[in-house]
């Protein structure tokens, strides 16, 4: 993945841009949309000046006309043939570092070209290239028959080579690798979202099973005039299946709306995530899940309604006989502390992912940027093929930008923190005889002087890049390189071998995360003028609203030159929101379901205490008439209720603790049995339990004793 600038037809715009060689798009399976994709032969020198668009480039840009095949774009001052349009559904696989190697596609790109090596590439070292490889099994070739032979090639590569390096080679399945990082969060969606509907089916329960003994009468009446056990339970369980089905109906309609939100009002960094709505499968998948909850629920109070004891309510105040009440109460009870067990299990997941969350926000990332504006310049390389024009063009950009008013500081550096790592090399000291795969790894950024006082970096030791080190070889580390390199000794005016290079170390910088919630990594910063890459990151220190210096930062890079587009403006922190922006939805549905659980389970017990009142009125008012007090009818009710919550609590603990044993992966400092969490969340459920007994219990002791009785 790289940039490049598109000029001619409108304004120039930045675009990413990918080199793949001719037969990718055969490997994957995937045709245009129109026009053709690339053939044999097109990604060799002197052919390979044809482009294939995305489909959203096309309607962008060209107005979806499909009289765009053929035409040139100029891409970096160089003219492209355009030759096809990419599907609208096709996305690249979303692959990151650690999954296929170092190389990273993030985005879909919207220029996709053949991959042709420039001289000056075939001249770099092994190391130095990162390079995605997908391929397809032959059909009958199993997977270890495909290792062996990538080991074969890794083997012949670094004969090939007198660089010293051990490269080995490993198959991961594509899935594996797209939805690696995925898979965890989302299964624990799919586990909230499961454990809320197994609440929400235990609390329909329970109020059929309610409902059931308070038919019980009616039932009976009817099988004594001959109705038969498949009929009453074929009614029941329509009853329960149509209520279901059209409260599933209901809830697809909102969740259409939910996914319509999340799409466009959230950055997901999820693989295929734009290809999600609600199709015929899903609905298809609604309906099942309904029907099959409405059958759950029902299949107890069928159960409860035939054995129904018919000689009991027929006869002379069977009104009063419940005949298996006592079981029913039971069932109920269990049916409460069934719940209140699996809402445990969800506010401790909960409780632990927002705990996590809260830290990562008030985690030390090693900037103080909280007035710094950021945005992307990319330059033609075509135009600017020598590194002094490229220098040049930089410097008159840094100096432009901060000689504008409100700007306090300005530089430029390759990759900003928080966007991932990026230029992995090996380090060392000089004369380290361990073999490089062995040594330590440092992300490796270009970076201007001025940078660092813009980002608010401090200079631990040393000083920053300054004019007289042009010419030289220098470099500047973060603590953890100098930790690694000389433990407990001073870094500066020492060597890092880097590949065989050395470079002086004239200062050492606080360590600063590429990604918000893991650890700094190693960084090894060297002076932008070393390499002079095309596209680079522009930083600006306001002196008031970041954003009120975006257009100072666009005249800055227009006065240099005004065919070089200034794109993704963003402020550092509208990037850190970014960069939480998957954490943070994660969190958020997680508390949402967790809320949900809680109030189920407080709608469960209220239904089930008030039912327990109402069946007892006679006994209320019994205890009453012989003098017991209203203190000691409420506590009676509140015991009650709070029964089924203590077993709750006591099965669900030990849950909770291993659900949040399985978060461990997706915490950040905060252990899966965080005292408090797991003390606290119990506690919660305890309060909320009894408010929720509180009402009847209250209603309990107002019961007037001679009017029940009367009616008993």
């Amino acid at each position: 993945m790289g940039g490049m600038v598109l000029t001619g037809a409108g304004e120039p715009e930045q675009l990413d841009s990918a080199r793949v060689t001719s037969n990718l798009f055969d490997t994957l399976g995937v045709g245009a949309a129109v026009g053709r994709v690339f053939a044999a032969g097109e990604d060799e020198e002197g052919r390979h000046q044809v482009a294939v668009i995305s489909h959203a480039l096309w309607k962008r840009r060209f107005n979806g006309d499909p009289a765009v095949i053929g035409r040139t774009a100029r891409l970096d001052s160089v003219p492209y043939t355009v030759i096809g349009v990419l599907p609208p559904d096709f996305r690249f696989p979303p692959l990151r570092p650690g999954q296929l190697g170092n190389a990273t596609i993030r985005h879909n790109p919207d220029i996709v070209r053949p991959l042709v090596f420039s001289p000056e590439e075939l001249q770099e070292k092994m190391g130095r290239f990162n390079y995605i490889v997908i391929g397809r099994l032959r059909r009958g070739t199993s997977a270890a028959e495909g290792q062996a032979e990538l080991n074969v090639i890794a083997r012949q590569l670094v004969a090939m080579t007198n660089d010293n390096v051990e490269l080995a080679a490993a198959l991961n399945p594509l899935h594996e690798a797209v939805v690696g990082n995925s898979r965890r969060a989302l299964l624990v969606l799919l586990a909230a979202v499961g454990t809320v509907l197994l609440i929400a089916c235990l609390n329909l329960a329970n109020l059929f099973l309610a409902r059931a003994e308070r038919r019980s009468g009616e039932y009976a009446v009817r099988v004594a005039l001959g109705a038969s056990g498949a009929r009453l339970t074929l009614q029941i369980l329509a009853e329960t299946v149509l209520l279901s089905i059209a409260g599933g109906m209901i809830g697809v309609a909102l969740a259409s709306a939910g996914v319509s939100a999340l799409l466009n009002n959230w950055a997901l960094d999820l693989p295929r995530v734009h290809e999600v709505r609600l199709d015929r499968t899903v609905l298809i998948f609604a309906l099942a899940v309904s029907a099959a909850t409405g059958l759950l629920v029902g299949a107890g109070s069928a159960w409860r309604a035939l054995r129904v004891n018919t000689q009991e309510h027929l006869k002379p105040g069977g009104r009063l006989a419940l005949g298996s009440g006592a079981h029913g109460s039971r069932m109920r009870q269990a049916l409460i502390s069934a719940e209140v067990g699996l809402s445990i299990v969800l506010l401790t997941a909960a409780a632990l992912l927002a705990s996590s969350f809260s830290r990562i926000i008030g985690s030390d990332r090693g900037y103080e940027a909280p007035a710094v504006l950021a945005a992307d310049i990319q330059i033609p390389r075509q135009q600017y093929k020598e590194k002094a024009d490229r220098n040049r063009f930089h410097e008159r950009v840094i100096s432009n930008l901060a000689s504008q008013p409100g700007v306090v500081a300005a530089g430029i550096i390759t990759a900003l923190p928080l966007t991932g790592e990026t230029w992995i090399d090996n380090i060392s000291i000089p004369g380290d005889k361990r073999p490089i795969w062995e040594r330590p790894s440092a992300n490796v950024r270009f970076a201007s002087e001025g940078y660092f006082r813009t980002m608010g970096i401090r200079i631990i030791e040393g000083r920053a890049f300054s004019e007289g080190d042009r010419g030289k070889k220098v470099t500047m580390i973060s603590e953890r390189t100098a930790a690694a390199l000389w433990p407990g000794l001073s870094a500066v005016g020492r060597s890092v071998d880097r590949n065989g290079e050395l470079f002086e170390v004239v200062g050492v910088v606080r360590d600063v995360r590429t990604d918000a919630d893991k650890p700094a990594p190693l960084m090894m910063y060297r002076p932008y003028w070393d390499w002079s890459p095309s596209r680079v990151r522009l930083v600006a220190r306001s002196a008031g609203d970041p954003l009120a210096i975006a257009g100072a930062m666009r005249a800055a890079v227009q006065a240099a030159d005004a065919n070089v587009p200034v794109q993704q403006l963003q402020t550092m922190e509208q990037l850190l929101d970014d960069s939480l922006a998957q954490r943070r939805l994660q969190t958020m549905l997680i508390s949402g379901f967790a809320g949900t659980a809680l109030l189920l389970a407080a709608f469960g017990i209220y239904g089930v205490v008030a039912y327990s009142v109402t069946r007892r009125r006679g006994e209320i008012g019994l205890r009453i008439a012989l003098g017991a007090r209203p203190g000691d009818l409420y506590s009676l009710v509140v015991r009650h209720g709070m029964r089924p919550v203590a077993a709750g609590v006591l099965m669900g603990a030990p849950a909770a603790l291993a659900a949040g044993q399985g978060l461990r992966g997706l915490l950040y400092e905060v252990h899966p049995g965080h005292p408090a969490i797991i003390v606290g969340v119990p506690a919660l459920l305890a309060v909320v339990a009894m408010l929720a007994c509180a009402v009847p219990a209250r209603r309990a002791a107002r019961v007037p004793p001679i009017e029940t009785l009367r009616a008993e």
